[in-house]
């Protein structure tokens, strides 16, 4: 049986009073169970969080290379030396910002399994490919090219573009889906991979994502910011103690 995984990705939207405010309201909250919880804070605070309770430290991103002149890159074994067990990769605002193709991404992620870590390679269409029919073989092929040379430690986060931010969370109808289209992709060359569904998730619908068939985890925007509501969603997935 799959764990599973509920992942914060504060991204760029946190200094450090939030960081200090969200891991004292942590630290006093009951355990969970039945659910393993993952946080990707800013690079600069990773050091910050190594000793947060039951919780795994996650990368936003890592570099092609391993090392070298490349101003402004984090390497997976920067990441790694800070215990970082998950790292994300293939975000769609890398995707969009900074034109990362499948290539690009299938490289990084091999750089993180060198070290031990796993990879979380995010995928997921925009609203004109959803509305053209399009979306379930974008999403295969992104997948599929984005995990050349991968082994089986894996994950994938499926975040629907139009969804993230948007504050329009996909149907767990189409999360479902499109899991299993995801999951059908892999299995004959991975096996078994854990997907998670990304894109407006938050306190009200998160339960309603957590129980769709197919759906391994949450991987949570803006709504892990804040330590009530990322230990609600968690709660919501998991037990508490």
């Amino acid at each position: 049986m799959i764990t599973p995984l509920v992942m914060g990705n504060w991204k760029m939207a946190i200094d450090l009073d939030g960081v200090v405010s969200f891991k004292a309201m942590w630290s006093s909250k009951r355990l969970l169970k039945g659910v393993e919880v993952a946080i990707a804070p800013p690079v600069p605070y990773l050091a910050l969080m190594t000793d947060l309770p039951n919780v795994s430290l996650a990368g936003q991103d890592a570099s092609t290379q391993s090392i070298g002149a490349r101003t402004g890159d984090v390497s997976a074994k920067m990441l790694s030396d800070f215990t970082c067990r998950y790292v994300i990769v293939g975000h769609s605002e890398r995707r969009q910002n900074y034109a990362e193709a499948n290539e690009q991404i299938a490289e990084k992620a091999r750089q993180v399994q060198a070290l031990g870590m796993t990879p979380v390679v995010c995928v997921g269409e925009s609203a004109s490919e959803r509305e053209a029919g399009l979306a379930e073989d974008f999403v295969t092929r992104q997948v599929i090219d984005s995990c050349v040379g991968l082994t089986s430690d894996l994950v994938i986060a499926y975040e629907p573009v139009w969804a993230i931010g948007s504050g329009e969370a996909a149907s767990p109808e189409i999360a479902s889906a499109m899991h299993g289209r995801i999951k059908a992709a892999l299995a004959e060359s991975l096996g078994d991979i854990r997907v998670l569904y990304g894109g407006s998730v938050s306190v009200t619908n998160c339960a309603s994502f957590s129980k769709a068939p197919e759906v391994d985890g949450l991987l949570v925007g803006g709504a892990s910011l804040e330590a009530e509501s990322f230990w609600q969603i968690c709660a919501s997935v998991g037990e508490s103690s």
